[in-house]
């Protein structure tokens, strides 16, 4: 990217200018963005607050938008959209109402089996990110979760834990980022799934403050006759 400078720029202008530069290069993540859409399970989706499949590999939108049910075994799925006390769900910080705030059901037949949501298609997204989610496994059984590229997605974490919900932090395992996953890790796992959330992972920016180093020297070479002090 170029950037045309009048010469009559003054230095503190040149450095302000410089300083946003070096913020944006250096920082990348104050500006990254939630990769998931609806990971907080307010949006129905497009087939209503229930939903049934069987069959194997992709099988349709789930309960929640954006959500859709896949089978890697041949099975069934059902999916269900609703708050916290149609469901009986304790809150998972206080924070949530229990009446309004949504969460999705999903009751899964064979391991291998659940929910997916993807942001780009096979080959893009960022080279790393970092996810999080919180699970609630109701009764015997596990979960596991992962992000990765299509198919190419590995398990990044498993549920511990049943009958309260579990925060569940985690990386990719293949590149790019563009897929989410939540499958039963067992068969016959019923679970509660609410603030799904991913975010890339900002490249290392020593290279691009270096180059900064130039604009700098560019900048004022004209107007001093010493080496200029690099601000970086």
């Amino acid at each position: 990217m170029r950037y045309l400078l009048s010469q009559k720029m003054s230095n503190s202008s040149a450095l302000s200018l410089l300083a946003g530069l070096i913020l944006t290069v250096a920082c990348p993540s104050a500006v990254s963005a939630d990769l998931v859409t609806n990971g907080n399970f307010e949006t129905v989706g497009p087939n209503g607050p229930q939903t049934f499949h069987n069959g194997i590999s992709s099988l349709g939108w789930s309960a929640a938008d954006q959500w859709a049910v896949f089978h890697n075994a041949n099975g069934s799925t059902e999916t269900n959209w609703g708050t916290y006390d149609d469901f009986d769900l304790p809150v998972i910080d206080g924070s949530q109402d229990p009446f309004t705030d949504h969460v999705i059901r999903a009751e899964v037949s064979h391991a291998g089996n659940g929910l997916v949501t993807w942001w780009g298609p096979l080959g893009s997204g960022p080279p790393n990110a970092t996810a999080s989610v919180w699970v609630y496994v109701r009764g015997p059984g596990q979960v596991s979760v992962g992000i990765g590229n299509g198919g190419m997605t590995s398990v990044g974490a498993l549920t511990q834990t049943i009958n309260q919900w579990e925060l569940l932090t985690f990386t990719n395992n293949f590149s790019p980022v563009n897929e989410f996953v939540i499958y039963a890790n067992s068969s016959g796992a019923e679970f509660y799934v609410d603030f799904a959330s991913a975010t890339g992972v900002p490249e290392p920016a020593s290279a691009g403050v270096g180059g900064l180093g130039l604009v700098t020297l560019a900048l004022f070479r004209r107007r001093r006759k010493t080496s200029p002090q690099n601000p970086v």
